[in-house]
């Protein structure tokens, strides 16, 4: 009997051997499953079903609380932040001038070819 139901339900959900495409089990989702339709069949789910919901329950508040945690994290590092402000850039170093009222100056790329060249 045992392995008739194996073979039915098992079996049949994980191979796809006459069963609709949206009612297959993935491998990794297979124990899980079993391990819910044991008590069913048994006659045991009324007892079974309270331990499940408070683990379920449980497992969903640490989540909630993990969550908010990091965003409070995210939040206290991003007021850190602007709280802080950003030390000015320092200043440009002071250039030569290169055009002088509309006229290159010896300085400018342009003379520094032709001095080169004269030499």
């Amino acid at each position: 009997m045992v392995e008739s139901a194996g073979k039915l339900v098992i079996e049949a959900r994980l191979k796809g051997s006459r069963v609709p495409p949206g009612c297959r089990w993935a491998r990794p989702n297979v124990n899980p499953l079993l391990a819910l339709r044991g008590p069913l069949c048994s006659g045991q789910w009324e007892r079974t079903w309270a331990g499940i919901w408070q683990a379920w329950r449980e497992q969903i508040s640490e989540r909630r609380a993990a969550g908010r945690a990091k965003r409070r994290a995210q939040r206290a590092a991003r007021e850190a932040a602007s709280v802080a402000p950003a030390a000015p850039p320092p200043p440009k170093p002071e250039r030569e001038k290169t055009v002088v009222d509309g006229r290159p100056t010896e300085a400018h790329p342009w003379k520094q070819g032709r001095r080169a060249k004269a030499a």
